[in-house]
């Protein structure tokens, strides 16, 4: 059976606001990691990384997977407050408008605190897009939250809960949160292009909505690859 060719729009959206700090390295190097992952799956893939504070800034838009560059301390610093709806409503609209019909869209939110700044998005707008792309257009919504309860503040936007998990606001914390997201995006990507999957990436994929469902996907993996060392 021949492997279909699903091309897959990333959208990366982190946050930038001034409790980063002391993560910002972190995430630097765990995105930088998370790129090299993406790259060396099967399939086409476009990313848009956003980043956003009190402000909204575009890094890249729709840049193939294959020539995003490296993020450096020159682009992502922490600063400012947290406009989170404004930051999620703002990608979901533009990719619901530049998206085409058949192709794979993950989007992945990664906040260390609620919203505090935002000015055009309400929670109710954003929990409406969200519902939209979910249901219409089938984009998987992966949330990553620290110093919050991120399985209800997720689910209260109408994001799933088996794409949502909590990490510590620390390096360690960080490092595990990027290995999640790329699990969590790789699954998705393999499932769709019918790539060979092990048995955990298809677990998660086809497990029901369950509030532990990806914790405890990568949690599994993470002990497999370690008895294999």
């Amino acid at each position: 059976m021949a492997k279909k060719k699903t091309k897959t729009n990333l959208y990366f959206v982190a946050d930038r606001s001034g409790s980063m700090n002391h993560m910002a390295a972190e995430v630097i190097g765990g995105f930088n990691a998370y790129v090299e992952k993406q790259k060396a799956e099967p399939g086409e893939a476009n990313l848009t990384l956003v980043q956003f504070d009190s402000e909204y800034e575009v890094v890249h838009k729709a840049l193939p997977i294959k020539e995003v560059p490296e993020l450096t301390s020159k682009v992502y610093f922490a600063r400012g407050m947290t406009a989170l709806y404004d930051a999620v409503g703002k990608t979901i609209t533009e990719g619901l408008i530049s998206s085409n019909a058949g192709e794979l869209n993950i989007i992945t939110i990664m906040t260390d605190g609620a919203e505090n700044a935002s000015k055009e998005y309400s929670y109710e707008a954003v929990k409406a897009l969200i519902k939209r792309a979910q249901d219409e257009f089938k984009w998987e919504v992966i949330f990553l939250g620290a110093n919050m309860d991120a399985r209800e503040y997720a689910t209260n936007m109408g994001i799933k809960a088996k794409n949502v998990s909590n990490f510590d606001a620390n390096g360690a914390g960080m490092l595990n949160a990027v290995n999640t997201m790329s699990f969590a995006s790789s699954s998705y990507r393999s499932f769709a292009s019918g790539a060979v999957m092990d048995s955990n990436m298809v677990a998660f994929v086809k497990s029901a909505d369950s509030s532990t469902a990806l914790a405890d996907a990568y949690t599994k993996i993470d002990k497999d690859s370690k008895t294999k060392v």
